[in-house]
């Protein structure tokens, strides 16, 4: 059934689906949406004292569940505060997804309020950033951060959300569910450490 709703709680839904049920985070204004949207449908907020707390929180979830742990911050110095967690998670291959507000895309380069490249200055320490500028592809992106946090070599993800899309409606027609077997990943990353093991072991025996 189709059903219009804001942006923010798209993006919420979608980590909802996933399986995601705690979010680390400190208010800010540019994610007030996001908040109502975590509020309605029942997703934990955990509020920590300073961003940084929120971004070492969300690393050390992702290390002990293996489940992307999510850091909620707001714009400008609500980032900034976070890059040292960031960095720790991204040097430990800990599956994260911080998610960050943004001043409106209407007001670039007039010096609104909290405004800096924030793309730019996370980059190195991430697996991939991203700048979300168009409000229908708000699960699509949340979704595909999701499963590459927890693919191939663990990693953080960032998603920028500016405000202005988030308070914007979309039709949602399909609910997005993409559940990981993460017992299954386990396995399989168990195995192919096993066999290049033994493949070492086996050509130290040839020296």
């Amino acid at each position: 059934m189709s059903n219009r709703v804001e942006g923010g709680f798209a993006l919420v839904k979608t980590l909802k689906d996933l399986g995601i049920s705690d979010v680390f985070t400190l208010a800010g204004g540019h994610i007030n949406p996001i908040y109502n949207a975590c509020r309605e449908l029942g997703i934990r907020l955990i509020d920590t004292h300073h961003e940084q707390g929120a971004s070492m929180a969300a690393d050390a979830y992702g290390r002990v569940t293996k489940k992307p742990g999510i850091c909620l911050v707001t714009a400008g110095p609500g980032l900034t505060n976070v890059i040292t967690g960031m960095s720790g998670a991204f040097l430990s291959n800990s599956p994260c997804i911080f998610i960050s507000g943004k001043s409106g895309v209407e007001e670039n380069d007039r010096l609104p309020l909290q405004e800096v490249d924030q793309e730019a200055m996370v980059k190195p320490v991430t697996k991939w950033a991203k700048t979300i500028y168009d409000t229908k592809r708000i699960p699509e992106y949340t979704a595909n951060a999701y499963k590459m946090a927890v693919s191939g070599r663990p990693g953080l993800f960032i998603l920028v959300y500016p405000m202005k899309f988030y308070m914007r409606n979309l039709t949602l027609k399909i609910l997005i569910n993409h559940k990981l077997n993460f017992p299954q990943i386990l396995k399989y990353r168990m195995k192919t450490l096993r066999k290049f093991s033994m493949l070492y072991l086996h050509h130290l025996g040839q020296l």
